[in-house]
């Protein structure tokens, strides 16, 4: 009798790992609201649009040495486009979180900190339209290859910084603002 209740509890025990795998969880968000939802949707706006800047500045150091001085020009021209397409989303996304009724003050103070972030961000991306517009330009390979890397920090940190802000914001208003996971590396 105590072996066969002893067996019976092991079997429930063992079937219990597999259905506890299949659970449906749910994320810690709050209730869906207008606030939040304008909100998120500003966020993310920004995010993916930034996504293309991230990318084509990462690409600039893999390139700088072995590619030739027409792609690294084309690179720059991708990355000029980059950062006009996103300091084109800025002002529109800043006029909505400035105008949100967010509803708790320290939301309220994330909320000027992107905004404040959102300010650096703008110029910091026309300066980057311009510099490497300019390094588009047939003949600029080499010029590209000597500054381009150094010439997009400024981008690249104005970016983590903003993502800095919009983090903090979106854990303060409980918004599911989870960062994509990185792509994969692919062999060369």
């Amino acid at each position: 009798m105590i072996r066969t209740a002893s067996l019976l509890t092991a079997l429930a025990l063992a079937g219990a790992a597999p259905l506890a795998a299949q659970q449906v969880l749910q994320p810690r968000t709050a209730a869906a609201d207008p606030v939040r939802d304008t909100i998120r949707r500003d966020l993310l706006t920004v995010r993916d649009s930034a996504s293309r800047v991230d990318a084509a500045i990462a690409r600039l150091p893999i390139e700088l040495r072995n590619t030739s001085a027409a792609v690294l020009e084309s690179r720059a021209r991708q990355l000029a486009a980059a950062c006009a397409a996103t300091g084109r989303t800025v002002p529109g996304v800043r006029a909505h979180l400035a105008a949100a009724a967010v509803p708790a003050a320290q939301a309220r103070a994330w909320r000027d900190s992107v905004l404040a972030s959102l300010d650096r961000l703008g110029p910091v991306l026309s300066e980057c339209d311009r510099t490497f517009a300019a390094m588009g330009v047939s003949g600029k390979g080499e010029e590209v290859r000597g500054y381009g890397w150094s010439r997009s920090r400024p981008v690249d940190r104005a970016l983590r910084s903003y993502e800095r802000a919009a983090l903090r914001l979106a854990a303060a208003l409980q918004i599911d603002y989870t960062p994509r996971p990185a792509a994969p590396a692919r062999s060369r």
